[in-house]
């Protein structure tokens, strides 16, 4: 190829770079701050004023939520709650000092941190006020740790219970985590995802399985993610038909349990929520810019199930800068982005 032909060849592709990034005006600006995309609202409910990381939010019911966190040099765990639905937090040393996997609140005072430790089984905190004080929990016959602790309607817990990340195993508690039990060997590796729903668990392998089995570890169904490359990172059961998964560069979704899958976006993803098979919000990546390092992201929204999407404004570093999120209901929603907790209204 010679020289003029090189440089028409690096003028396209430059023209198409610089029309793909910069839309309408002359330079790809970038905004800090979130919106929303079509067919929603978002605000600013609080600021939590915490010198550490930020990795998860839950909300009980309106006015009461909290906010895992890690400080200091051995990541300790810490909680942010609030009582006025967001606008202030406190901040609640969690003792004994540990670093934390995840959290589960059943309510306003009861709630669970299972965390990692020094030795080879499991342990959780618990607290029964609140979070003012942490009881710790151990037990030396569940060699592993606990994850993606969830609870069903009777009030019984379930978690995965992974040693050494090679024998995986279902366990539940009826008595608020004082006790467990294991209901499943499960037959392969599973990820860190446990869904419950309509009284079905749903474990997703690591070679992209959704196995079933009911409230007592029986086996009830299993099928398989299809079109994506790589390991699922979030799972949401909408029924037993309708489910999405996100991997690391892949949104698809299926309409029939699973039988046959749709890929619904081909770049990096967070799910955010579906309240039906059609309405969702996700938040996606969309690039670099071609005058800018930062990684662009948008709030997007689809009325159709994915087949198209409304973005928002680009955001600059949207996709790593939120630390959570959390349903309330089908209509409301909590966005950790971070310092900043954003109410998602629909």
């Amino acid at each position: 190829m010679n020289t003029i032909n090189r440089f028409y060849c690096a003028l396209i592709f430059c023209g198409i770079f610089f029309i793909a990034c910069s839309k309408d005006s002359d330079k790809c600006l970038l905004q800090s701050d979130p919106e929303a995309p079509a067919g929603y609202s978002m605000s600013l409910l609080g600021n939590i004023n915490f010198d550490g990381a930020l990795e998860a939010i839950q909300f009980v019911d309106e006015q009461n939520g909290f906010v895992l966190g890690t400080a200091g040099d051995d990541d300790h765990a810490v909680i942010l709650k609030t009582v006025d639905g967001g606008t202030n937090w406190t901040s609640m040393e969690v003792l004994p000092a540990f670093t934390p996997i995840s959290m589960l609140f059943l309510d306003a005072e009861i709630g669970f941190i299972p965390h990692y430790a020094t030795d080879e089984y499991a342990h959780l905190l618990k607290t029964t006020d609140g979070g003012d004080s942490w009881d710790a929990l151990s037990f030396p016959d569940l060699p592993g740790r606990f994850y993606d602790l969830c609870r069903d309607e009777a009030g019984n817990l379930f978690a995965i219970l992974k040693d050494n990340f090679t024998t995986h195993r279902l366990v539940r508690s009826a008595d608020q985590g004082e006790t467990w039990e294991v209901i499943r060997e499960l037959p392969e590796p599973s990820t860190d995802i446990l869904r419950l729903y309509n009284n079905v668990l749903y474990v997703v392998t690591t070679d992209k399985k959704i196995l079933q089995f009911d409230l007592d570890g029986n086996a009830v169904g299993e099928t398989k993610i299809e079109l994506t490359n790589n390991n699922t990172v979030e799972l949401l059961v909408l029924d037993p038909d309708n489910m999405i998964a996100v991997s690391f560069y892949a949104v698809v979704k299926t309409k029939d349990g699973g039988a046959h899958w749709e890929k619904i976006y081909d770049q990096e993803a967070k799910l955010l929520n579906f309240s039906d098979p059609d309405h969702g919000i996700m938040i996606f990546n969309r690039g670099y810019c071609y005058d800018n390092p930062l990684v662009t992201s948008v709030i997007s929204s689809t009325f159709d199930g994915g087949q198209s999407w409304q973005d928002s404004e680009d955001t600059e570093e949207l996709i790593t800068r939120s630390k959570g999120a959390f349903v309330l209901d089908n209509t409301r929603m909590f966005l950790l982005v971070d310092n900043l907790v954003y109410q998602i209204s629909k």
